[in-house]
């Protein structure tokens, strides 16, 4: 039901930015038009007056409405393409046919199958069932999503009810898997949407970041994280000696459809990973799988539409926020704010990535990415690779509350964990996250940068 007061509110929330515009600010009418974008932007997202994906669409409404004009006057080539672009480029596709391989894996629950194998083998020692728990669903969100990782998780703990009596000794499992879910998203540029927004304003910066590239910085720092919260679980909560991981429910079946989408799959991953050697786009990559699923019937048109096009919409209106910022050169402008004279990398590094923890534990990790990042990116020019990657980093390692993931968020509407109880371990797992890119990602980046 629509209401008075909050027509009135979404009113205020949009036009108040906008009298920033008419204060006698000794700056040019475009960057004016473009942080009054940014102030309200920020306020939709953090308030969710409306949708985030319609805040993005927002964001182009009023770029095209208002900011390209005033930009036609100043730059006589401007052309106003340049936010529409934002909303189909090598990121949003790499990430729509990396949403439509993930609605096939799971349509034919190869997923349900991978996690009942991997748990059958890990025995009966229980920290042996929390790691491989903990592995498998990381290396789950890496391809599907986050909260799909999670909730095929949570099923597999479901079983575990009757085999162990004592609920505190379940703590571990129910906070395990939505902070391995959301650690895991973090190795692929498909895991999670920060990643794809963090490669797109590379690539403006005509810094090429492969899908094999993004792994090979990210997935060892992943891994070392992965193993630090298997070693806080354990040591916050005592598991009994062996655990009996039972039966699940498994409704996968091998068949045409299940071969055929395991050898795309595996000819996809093999073509992201040599792209330094044929030189097609990761995008164009990703797409190749969905036109084989859609062309061949393994996909139909409700599988289509049932992917997040939200998050594409979204992630579309932060690209074309960060087209705003450095056409209008605002964001040089902000960044010369926020970077201090004189202070070394690391440390305004560290400023950034604390501002976007604290930002991401209180909306969207999304949104944030696409606040925080291309002031980043401006902030560090040249000099920028270290900075963006542990800033990524840092925005999808806050997982301290229920709001600050889907993951957590589903994992906490189960009823089986105490808010404090995810309090503590999510701001223990955050800053293990912040250590871990701070000391081996401060060698690592930097060195294997020399490489790629």
């Amino acid at each position: 039901m629509i209401s008075t007061k909050k027509i009135i509110r979404i009113l205020l929330f949009v036009f108040l930015p906008f009298i920033f515009v008419a204060l006698p600010f000794d700056l040019p009418l475009h960057q004016k038009i473009t942080l009054a974008l940014i102030i309200m932007s920020l306020i939709l997202w953090v308030t969710e007056a409306i949708p985030l994906y319609a805040t993005g669409l927002l964001i182009l409404i009023v770029e095209v409405a208002l900011l390209s004009p005033v930009l036609k006057q100043s730059v006589p080539d401007f052309d106003r393409s340049i936010f529409y672009s934002s909303f189909f480029s090598d990121t949003i596709a790499l990430f729509m046919g990396g949403m439509l391989l993930a609605e096939a894996i799971g349509k034919f629950h190869i997923d349900q199958w991978l996690l009942s194998k991997v748990m059958k083998s890990a025995g009966t020692g229980s920290a042996r069932v929390l790691m491989m728990l903990l592995l498998t669903v990381a290396v789950l969100s890496m391809w599907i999503s986050n909260t799909a990782a999670t909730a095929l998780g949570l099923i597999l703990v479901q079983s575990l009810r009757n085999k162990i009596p004592d609920p505190i000794h379940l703590f571990p499992f129910y906070l395990g898997i939505p902070f391995a879910a959301n650690l895991g998203g973090m190795a692929t540029p498909v895991g999670t949407p920060p990643n794809a927004i963090a490669m797109a304003i590379l690539q403006k910066q005509n810094i090429n970041i492969t899908f094999a590239g993004w792994m090979a910085y990210m997935l060892p720092l992943t891994l070392i994280v992965l193993f630090a919260l298997w070693r806080i679980l354990l040591w916050r909560y005592k598991l009994p000696e062996n655990i009996e991981t039972g039966k699940t429910e498994n409704l996968f079946k091998w068949d045409k459809s299940v071969r055929v989408i395991l050898i795309v799959f595996f000819i996809t991953i093999f073509l992201w990973l040599t792209s330094p050697l044929h030189g097609l786009p990761d995008g164009l990559i990703a797409l190749l799988p969905a036109l084989v699923f859609l062309a061949l019937g393994i996909l139909d048109t409700s599988d289509f539409r049932s992917i997040n096009w939200d998050v594409l919409f979204l992630v579309g209106g932060g690209m074309a926020l960060s087209a705003a910022l450095g056409v209008t050169g605002t964001g040089a402008l902000v960044a010369s704010f926020l970077k201090f004279p004189g202070m070394p990398v690391i440390l305004t590094t560290l400023i950034f990535a604390i501002a976007g923890v604290l930002l991401s534990n209180s909306m969207s990790n999304t949104a944030t990415a696409n606040l925080i990042l291309p002031i980043v990116a401006i902030a560090f020019a040249g000099d920028n690779i270290f900075p963006m990657l542990i800033v990524t980093m840092a925005v999808s390692s806050a997982m301290s509350l229920p709001i600050s993931t889907p993951p957590n968020a589903l994992a906490y509407s189960s009823g089986s964990i105490p808010l404090k109880e995810m309090i503590i371990s999510g701001s223990m797992t955050t800053a293990v996250a912040l250590l871990t890119a701070f000391i081996p990602g401060y060698i690592w980046i930097p060195f294997l940068a020399k490489f790629i």
